[in-house]
């Protein structure tokens, strides 16, 4: 999931790199705290870290999809 997040060009959407680029230091901390690596799990740590509800959403979606 951090290589993904590090290397931002990997990420097949626009919106999705334009979010990551946003507040991918957040979401490497977020990484770091995730209790369960499920969508919830990893949604819920995004917004522990300050990452607004839609955006959390979109990330946690991306990475369960794509990632995991």
């Amino acid at each position: 999931m951090k290589f993904a997040i590090k290397h931002v060009n990997v990420i097949p959407s626009k919106k999705v790199r334009d979010v990551v680029k946003k507040y991918g230091g957040k979401i490497i901390k977020a990484i770091d705290t995730i209790d369960t690596y499920t969508w919830y799990g990893i949604a819920k740590a995004l917004t522990k870290v300050g990452i607004p509800d839609k955006y959390a959403d979109l990330i946690a979606d991306f990475l369960v999809t794509f990632i995991l």
